[in-house]
């Protein structure tokens, strides 16, 4: 009988034991799996879902983060806005599948020539942004240059061998007023490099 007893209890503390396993088995499964929800939910929420860069709300908070920096003689942070040209009339003609990767290929190019610390994102539509900390005038025009150059290098994507591709840049540093302003100053300065822009296409 006592034999019986000690081998009923050592069913019992084995079957805890493998219940308790399971359990923390179970639970892990749930969190690792809970995290891969909440990292395809936060990339969802940051990413561009065409062309892999950050989306409009995204890049907003991280210029909202980065605030005005501190001066240094004559540099300044600067926004960059980058339009694609003639891209309604592209679309018409090639499809928006040939549009689609005219953007892809534009993205691409300009996260390859941006730096490490500079936020590329797509802010609608066939419009970009690129933010970049500590350019005076020179370096600006130097750093729009370069997103127009490597724009252009993105080629027709697809959409026809005669196609050409060209951008429209407009870009103003921030703060860009002296004056205190109630909203945050790249909201100023963005809304001067889109004045800028249209300038541009329509120069």
């Amino acid at each position: 009988i006592e034999a019986l007893r000690m081998a009923h209890a050592a069913r019992l503390r084995n079957g805890a034991l493998v219940g308790v396993g399971a359990l923390i088995l179970l639970v892990a499964a749930f969190v690792w799996y809970q995290r891969g929800v909440t990292a395809r939910l936060r990339r969802l929420s940051t990413i561009d879902g065409l062309t892999g860069l950050l989306n409009r709300r995204a890049a907003s908070r991280l210029l909202d983060l980065e605030g005005p920096g501190p001066a240094r003689g004559a540099r300044r942070n600067v926004v960059f806005l980058i339009d694609i040209d003639h891209f309604k009339s592209r679309n018409d003609r090639h499809g928006h599948a040939a549009g689609d990767a005219v953007l892809k290929a534009v993205a691409r190019e300009l996260r390859a020539c941006s730096r490490p610390g500079d936020v590329v994102a797509r802010w609608g539509g066939e419009e970009f942004l690129v933010g970049c900390r500590g350019l005076d005038l020179a370096g600006a025009c130097a750093v729009a240059q370069r997103l127009r150059e490597a724009a252009a290098s993105a080629g027709s994507g697809g959409s026809g061998e005669g196609d050409t591709l060209s951008v429209s840049i407009g870009f103003a540093s921030h703060p860009f007023c002296p004056q205190p302003s109630t909203t945050p100053d790249w909201q100023d300065a963005l809304s001067v490099a889109d004045r800028a822009l249209y300038a541009a296409k329509h120069g």
